[in-house]
């Protein structure tokens, strides 16, 4: 028995006085578990979930289309926060047992307690202090492309070889294709990353239908160089780092990865890494890709621009295995994740049980039906500016 709202209240108790008003806790829930777009590697998605998917897609073609991606599009090329802060914790500590040495022996405990007890930006801002600027920047760039030699060539036979039918490429490619190929549509007009890696512009420029246009605070992408209608802004909100063999050296290069870095950002509400993402999120249609959803900053920023609107223009694409700690409980858990992120404006869509599920949806149902470029490009179009809209209109 429960009360008349069918939430979990007992029956013998008053009945939930959030339902007059619609704000039920426990329905809430119970709603986002119909609304879930869950499955299994062998099941066919529910038709809730379809839905989902095709007002995504009508919504990405009537609106246009801006990725937000995160760390999981380069899984298994670069390593992951957690992992390459792992790395330079222990080099920071070597350092600092120069000068304690009663640390000096304790260095993998010293790793293991800061890795459970600090949060990513306390693990890089103790890096950056032990470290100094300088080298924390360039020890983040050296771990972050350890694995990425010759990372053109290897790309661009994968994706070769994936154009044919009987070839399925490497593991470590496959979610960075599956973007790779949506960015390829003309629905996609930008692309907002949180990535310190170029790993993205170089799988675009691997696809060959678009021309990557990066941006990190130096230009606007619009004014570098002849602007064309396949051009793609890339907009590196937290900083962008060169591979180590680059010949092109930033000395401004940054990235916003401890306190101190993500204080000076915030602190001035009118700098690009804030307008944009919001510019963005309030004038076209936006999907989440390899992100955690777990950074309070975009949070804000999405409950700012979409929080208070009942049209869902705000979707994220993830799986069960986001919820890996919660064991048996994993669909529970997604559906209270589902019910969070409802709150800042946000439509989750469980794709099925690991990130190769999540791929082979995006690539099923958002990809496939949005149409492509024309194969041939015409003098004419090359001239037509980019199609994303002014920011400095808004």
């Amino acid at each position: 028995p429960s009360c008349s709202c069918r939430c979990l209240a007992p029956a013998q108790a008053a009945p939930c006085q959030e339902v007059g008003r619609g704000r039920c806790p426990a329905r809430s829930i119970a709603a986002a578990a119909n609304e879930l777009a869950m499955s299994t590697p062998t099941s066919k998605l529910p038709p809730q979930s379809l839905r989902t998917l095709q007002q995504l897609a009508a919504c990405a073609q009537r609106e246009g289309l801006v990725l937000f991606v995160g760390s999981g599009i380069s899984a298994g090329l670069v390593p992951m926060w957690n992992s390459l802060l792992g790395t330079l914790l222990g080099l920071a500590i070597k350092e600092a047992a120069f000068q304690d040495h009663s640390i000096r022996d304790r260095r993998d405990a010293l790793v293991q307690w800061l890795q459970s007890h600090f949060d990513v930006c306390a693990k890089a801002s103790l890096i950056k202090q032990i470290l100094g600027p300088e080298r924390y920047r360039a020890e983040v760039r050296n771990e972050l492309y350890k694995k990425c030699f010759d990372i053109r060539k290897r790309m661009e036979e994968d994706f070769a070889a994936r154009r044919d039918d009987n070839e399925k490429g490497e593991k470590c490619f496959e979610a960075i294709w599956h973007v790779a190929s949506l960015c390829s549509r003309p629905a996609v007009r930008a692309v907002a990353t949180f990535n310190f890696d170029t790993l993205l512009e170089t799988a675009i420029e691997c696809f060959g239908d678009r021309a990557p246009r990066p941006y990190c605070g130096e230009a606007s992408p619009r004014s570098t160089g002849s602007s064309g209608e396949r051009d793609l802004p890339i907009f590196h909100v937290h900083g962008r780092l060169l591979p180590p063999t680059s010949l092109v050296r930033d000395p401004r290069a940054s990235v916003v990865f401890s306190y101190d870095e993500y204080f000076d950002k915030n602190a001035d509400p009118f700098s690009w890494e804030t307008t944009t993402p919001l510019h963005l999120l309030r004038n076209y249609c936006s999907l989440w890709l390899g992100a955690s959803m777990t950074d309070w900053n975009m949070l804000r920023l999405l409950y700012g621009a979409n929080g208070a609107t009942d049209k869902p223009r705000v979707f994220c694409l993830q799986c069960l295995e986001e919820a890996k700690d919660a064991e048996n409980h994993k669909p529970a858990a997604m559906r209270f994740q589902a019910t969070l992120l409802k709150s800042v404006g946000v439509k989750l869509i469980v794709a099925g049980a690991d990130y190769a599920d999540v791929w082979q949806v995006l690539a099923k149902h958002i990809t496939n039906p949005l149409p492509k470029y024309p194969e041939k490009q015409t003098k004419q179009e090359t001239k037509t500016l980019c199609p994303l809209k002014s920011i400095k209109s808004h």
